[in-house]
């Protein structure tokens, strides 16, 4: 999913989708069963109009939280350090059984307002993101291990998915070339894109 960042019903509705244990389809005349997704990929602009400790919580953190609730031990305000910061008796991420969440900020979530101070707004984003992302571990009842702006996930059946942080320059950077084309090196034997 992307563009959560409206908040209030219309974010809630499609978190509450997501948080759902089984989902019903009809197809024809048969009703099909799907668990709920291990996975959640959020593209971007997570609160709008601006990012701001107040527009994450209220527009971002709150539906989802309301929607799956996280943890009874989690704690609102921690500052993950250390991530990820499994469950107690989880010694590793690949055991962890819970439903996930990787995302990539996107233009509103650095600065919108191109004035003046744009590079301090963008300077405050980049702040807002790698505290209420990179340094939280829970989004709701979704575990957020992400260190970074960035990340590489590997899939079933040799797939993988680039999460790429483009900031507003629409390319990424010297840190984030580094760690995939290290990884393309050392992980790839073929590659399509």
């Amino acid at each position: 999913m992307a563009d959560t960042g409206d908040g209030g019903n219309s974010s809630y509705a499609v978190a509450r989708l997501l948080a759902q244990p089984l989902l019903q389809l009809t197809r024809d005349d048969s009703v099909i069963t799907l668990p709920r997704g291990d996975l959640l990929l959020i593209g971007g602009d997570l609160a709008y109009p601006n990012p701001s400790g107040f527009t994450y919580e209220r527009r971002f953190f709150c539906p989802f939280e309301y929607a799956l609730q996280p943890p009874a031990w989690y704690i609102p305000n921690h500052i993950a350090v250390n991530k990820p910061e499994l469950p107690e008796g989880i010694p590793e991420l690949k055991e962890y059984k819970g439903p996930q969440c990787f995302l990539i900020p996107g233009n509103h979530d650095r600065s919108y307002m191109f004035s003046p101070n744009s590079i301090l707004d963008w300077f405050d984003g980049l702040n807002t993101v790698m505290r209420y992302i990179c340094h939280r571990s829970w989004l709701g009842g979704w575990f957020m291990p992400q260190r970074k702006s960035y990340f590489a996930l590997q899939l079933p059946k040799r797939w993988w998915v680039f999460g790429l942080d483009l900031s507003l320059h629409s390319d990424i950077d010297v840190y984030q070339f580094k760690f995939f084309s290290e990884l393309v090196k050392t992980r790839f034997e073929k590659m399509i894109l």
